[in-house]
């Protein structure tokens, strides 16, 4: 097998808030102008302190309904708890926890909660759900709503920035590996990855840094393929020998 080193593209997420104590008390703390002030505590009782092995949890059960305050307070907590305390999300220690066994279920939970702010909106009253459609709760079709991440950005809350930053890291551990052991269709669907999550931290403090590392990645997809000796790439399928 080919095994090419290359410097990691990893660019650990450095959180304001460390301790988990910090964490709990701003669950505790009511969502401004919000009617479910009580959701995020909810939240951390029934999602960030449930086992849940190789978890793939529908957001939807939790966040349908919320305030997009509350929201943003649980989206915070999730970044935490999986930045600082990532094994507690799969065991109930961290004994015997080996991070790599779980980089690919990361990235898929991540691209779970995505999905959702992504599709996400906010009527008039102020609680958040899905468009017609969800198979949970439905706005009527006749009722005006916005976008749940552009209701973020009014609100000037950054925690959307923070895990859209967390799941692009998960998605460069990937990246790397493609790279390393030469294998181009893994490194070249991670590198579109990066290119469609740079996106979604524009206008936040990662955007330079990241837009860097897409960069970067292009580059190396560049040197791997010339490597194999591939002139072009022919989509998703191309295979390193």
């Amino acid at each position: 097998m080919c095994v090419w080193r290359c410097n990691s593209l990893w660019r650990p997420i450095v959180l304001k808030i460390s301790k988990f104590l910090v964490l709990f008390a701003l669950l505790c703390t009511p969502a401004r102008a919000c009617d479910w002030c009580d959701e995020p505590k909810k939240f951390e009782q029934d999602y960030l302190e449930t086992y849940f092995p190789k978890a793939l949890v529908s957001i939807e059960d939790y966040f349908t309904e919320m305030c997009p305050d509350a929201i943003a307070t649980c989206l915070g907590s999730i970044v935490e708890l999986l930045g600082e305390r990532t094994y507690f999300y799969y065991k109930n220690h961290r004994d015997s926890f080996e991070l790599g066994e779980y980089w690919e279920n990361m990235v898929e939970q991540c691209r779970i909660i995505a999905d959702y702010l992504e599709r996400a909106r906010v009527d008039d009253d102020n609680r958040v759900a899905l468009p017609a459609g969800s198979m949970l709760f439905d706005f009527d079709s006749m009722q005006e709503t916005k976008p749940l991440l552009s209701v973020f950005s009014e609100l000037d809350q950054p925690s959307h920035f923070d895990f859209y930053a967390f799941y692009f890291d998960y998605n460069v551990k990937l990246f790397n590996e493609g790279i390393r052991f030469c294998l181009l269709s893994q490194a070249y669907h991670y590198s579109k990855e990066l290119e469609r999550l740079v996106e979604k931290l524009r206008s936040s403090p990662y955007e330079a840094s990241y837009q860097e590392v897409v960069k970067r990645s292009k580059e190396l997809i560049s040197l791997l393929r010339s490597r194999l000796g591939i002139e072009e790439m022919q989509g998703t399928n191309a295979k390193a020998h």
